[in-house]
């Protein structure tokens, strides 16, 4: 809204200083009623903008907060056993080698033939 009250200050001082150098009145009569129209158009925005500063000033903001209880799951102590995984996970690797080797031992003895 300021920039539009801005042209048109603008053109209300270029109308102002053709209607200055007029010399027909047709012309002039022209002008002022260019000019008539815009100074109702400047009216009217600056009536719009002290009506939205006197909404703004005026108005409430109201904020409603509302805290949300959390849930926060139960730690599972069997899930956290560290040291029995990796134990498990010992014993699987080395049985996984020892039947790699088995495999590779049966292999070799019944291909020798």
């Amino acid at each position: 809204l300021e920039s539009r009250l801005k042209s048109k200050r603008v053109v209300e001082e270029r109308l102002t200083t053709f209607m200055k150098s007029a010399v027909k009145t047709e012309d002039l009569l022209k002008i002022s009623a260019d000019l008539a129209v815009v100074q109702e158009e400047i009216e009217a925005i600056e009536g719009k903008m002290k009506f939205l500063e006197n909404q703004t000033s005026l108005s409430t903001v109201n904020i409603t907060l509302y805290e949300k209880n959390v849930v926060i799951p139960t730690i599972d102590k069997d899930k956290l056993n560290t040291w029995e995984k990796t134990k498990k996970q010992f014993m699987k690797s080395i049985n996984m080698l020892l039947v790699g080797l088995s495999g590779l031992v049966v292999f070799i003895v019944g291909n020798i033939p």
